[in-house]
């Protein structure tokens, strides 16, 4: 509002008294923040410090996220338009040598999945330190999160949307099977990480994954419970399957008779499989409560900020 009344001075006394707060923001509203304040620069002539807070505060925060990338880019294109030499080729230097850094880096966490799939020695001791390592920092997560997304949080921090595109993205270098050393050449060639892991969203879900979406089942409303000595002895106790399918007919009476125990992992995985819809949906609502939930910690945040200001 002021600056289409022509306030620029006021605007970015405004904007600035609010700067502190930002800093508790994701990367894209703590640099689009600051994009604003470069354009109440831009408007008043000074476009000097505007290109100053592109360097500082408007490119670098999180170089591959396409959000800021846009912002960066958008900055750049104004400064050029007001005959401002910017002085670099944003997309083949600054873009490449960030995108390089964060291949490398997947490139890592990539050789450590290979690593740890196997079921040697080196591959055991490699899983006690991952898990070692969650234990320390407090990590949680859920019977069915894959292996790769445990290590991209492990070394990419706690940012949900962060870790959530490069494990997608690296899910799909693992379903293709690509090898470790060319790794960065797959994604410069398929165009980036974000081209990338919109492939594994369109990609079918194998029945492994099927079947660990509808264990939310488990954990939901007992329909039934029985207790039978000849369930029990059929039971094979030594299984370390998590559920089993009861196979049984309904009677004229009304009642279920059980008829076999099946504990075979794949018959089980097919049962739970068929209740990936439901598990799709509560993982969903999960998500999107805990980002309701990161919204509001963030606008509390402020508010404080503000009261204290």
């Amino acid at each position: 509002m002021a600056a289409a009344q022509g306030r620029l001075d006021e605007g970015i006394a405004f904007m600035r008294s609010y700067a502190d707060t930002w800093e508790q923001c994701n990367s894209f509203m703590l640099t689009h923040n600051w994009w604003h304040v470069a354009l109440y620069l831009i408007d008043r002539g000074d476009t000097a410090q505007a290109l100053a807070l592109y360097d500082e505060r408007v490119w670098g925060v999180w170089k591959e996220y396409s959000q800021d990338q846009i912002g960066a880019v958008a900055l750049l294109a104004r400064l050029e338009l007001r005959g401002v030499d910017v002085g670099l080729d944003w997309e083949s230097n600054e873009l490449a040598a960030a995108n390089d850094g964060l291949y490398a880096l997947l490139q890592h966490c990539y050789s450590l999945n290979n690593a740890m799939s196997g079921t040697g020695i080196a591959s055991k001791a490699l899983k006690r330190g991952l898990a070692n390592y969650i234990g320390v920092k407090g990590y949680t997560f859920t019977d069915a999160t894959p292996l790769i997304t445990k290590i991209v949080k492990c070394v990419f921090g706690v940012d949900r949307r962060r870790v959530s595109a490069y494990a997608s993205a690296l899910k799909v270098a693992i379903a293709e099977n690509k090898p470790v050393m060319e790794l960065p050449k797959f994604f410069k060639e398929q165009g980036g990480i974000e081209e990338v892991r919109r492939t594994n969203t369109k990609r079918p879900k194998t029945m492994k994954e099927r079947a660990a979406l509808g264990r939310t089942v488990l954990n939901g409303d007992v329909l039934a419970k029985v207790a039978s000595d000849t369930l029990n002895a059929n039971f094979n106790s030594q299984s370390l399957e998590e559920g089993v399918v009861l196979l049984a007919t309904r009677e004229d009476d009304g009642s279920f008779a059980v008829r076999r125990v099946v504990q075979n992992q794949a018959v089980v995985n097919s049962a739970l499989a068929a209740f990936a819809t439901a598990g799709a949906e509560k993982a969903k609502a999960e998500e999107l409560a805990k980002e309701q939930m990161a919204v509001e910690e963030q606008r509390a945040a402020a508010r404080a900020a503000l009261k204290v200001a």
